[in-house]
Formats: structure tokens, sequence, C-alpha cells
């Protein structure tokens, strides 16, 4: 077992994992059936037509339904997990960067998270 895994299981929650070459009927009575889902970190490939970003994306975009409908559905991400989620929310690949082996993710200050509703229960912080 990873220690994300352990990490998580340490704190009381059971872990569900989410197979990428499952159907999306199953992949979406998956989603009906788990309460939030982790985005994790690793050297995965993010572009479009690999498994890992489609099935995260429908994952996202269950979210966000979900979320929109009052059923509050969180997602956590880390590290390359957070790029993956930023790609998603922009809708565009180029807000990450990679330099060197080091990818960077772009936030300006008219940035990519556009519309903050009041009742958002996400953190966002900005250094001064």
């Amino acid at each position: 077992m990873t220690p994300i895994l352990q990490w998580i299981e340490s704190a009381g929650a059971r872990v569900a994992v989410i197979p990428f070459d499952a159907p999306e009927a199953e992949l979406r009575s998956i989603f009906n059936s788990i309460n939030g889902v982790l985005f994790p970190g690793g050297g995965l490939n993010l572009t479009a037509d690999q498994p890992f970003f489609k099935v995260s994306k429908l994952f996202y975009q269950l979210a966000l339904e979900a979320n929109l409908k009052g059923d509050y559905f969180p997602l956590w991400a880390t590290c390359q997990g957070f790029q993956l989620v930023a790609i998603l929310v922009a809708q565009d690949f180029s807000c990450v960067v990679k330099l060197n082996q080091i990818s960077l993710l772009i936030i300006s200050s008219t940035g990519y998270f556009r519309h903050t509703p009041s009742t958002a229960k996400t953190f966002l912080f900005q250094s001064s």
C-alpha cells in the first residue's frame, strides 16, 4: 500500500481505487458510491488522450455537477494532481509549463479562477 493511501486510511477514510479502464457507466456508478476524490501526484502523462486524464476529467465534471446541485463533493489534488486540476479548470494545457523536469503552474492576477462563489468551500491563498 502506498504512503498516501496509508495516510488517508489512518484518518479513518476508506479508499476506493478507480480503474482507468472501466466503462463510463461503471465509473459513474463508482462516483455515486463515493464522497470525494483525491487526484494524486506522480509522474503521469497529462495529455488528453491518456486514460488517467480522461477518467479524471469525467470525475471532475461529475463533481462540478454535484456541487452545483448542492451535493457537496470535495476534490483534493496533490502535486501533479493539482496541475491536472488546474488544466481541467482552465480547459487549457498551457497553464502548466515544463522547464527542465520542473512543472510550473501559471495563475495570473486575472487567472484561471475567474469566478469564486461566495459560498465556496475552498480556500485559496495568495501571497502579498
